[in-house]
């Protein structure tokens, strides 16, 4: 996942409640789109409940931010074996990659075609930095990146903050688009 996605935040009844201060941090944005390091919209479980929290983007790590981690590999670094059962999503309508083309690098917008709000399954630090877990890219995306976030709808969402095994994606049936250049 090369490292932006969007959130048009519109909340659903199942959403759980959100502080002013989060509601002013995700409204910032005008167009959405979430940068790493930024504050982002972050949903977890506690006490059997959804909350949410205002996090940030990327586990610092000397200089720089890491943004993703691959789910393959969770338990055997070291940067993310304490929290790999810190388990979080992250709201968001799509996300971006870059495709190399022969006019250069094309900016794709990757949506589900049925539904706008998508999950990211995620982990996250004492810090309240959150990592977005990727898997092997599938189908058509592998042409774009080889690696894609595990993507969720709301039943997925719950299950894998549930600690469910197994839990289904949407990955399979996401759908690339060349993106608006305006956003």
């Amino acid at each position: 996942m090369c490292g932006r996605y969007q959130l048009l935040y519109e909340p659903l009844t199942t959403d759980p409640p959100l502080s002013s201060a989060l509601r002013s941090a995700i409204s910032a944005r005008a167009s959405g789109e979430v940068f790493p390091s930024d504050p982002i919209l972050v949903f977890y479980p506690k006490d059997g409940r959804l909350q949410a929290f205002c996090g940030r983007w990327g586990f610092r790590m000397k200089e720089r931010r890491v943004i993703n981690a691959r789910l393959e590999t969770l338990q055997e670094r070291p940067l993310f074996r304490p929290y790999a059962h810190h388990r979080c999503v992250l709201p968001c309508n799509c996300y971006y990659e870059w495709k190399n083309g022969d006019s250069g690098k094309q900016r794709m917008r990757i949506a589900h075609p049925q539904t706008d709000r998508l999950y990211l399954a995620a982990i996250y630090n004492e810090q309240m930095e959150v990592c977005v877990l990727t898997m092997a890219a599938q189908g058509h995306l592998a042409s774009i990146h080889d690696r894609m976030p595990i993507v969720l709808d709301e039943s997925g969402m719950r299950a894998y903050l549930r600690g469910e095994q197994g839990v289904r994606t949407l990955n399979a049936r996401l759908v690339a688009r060349p993106a608006d250049p305006a956003i």
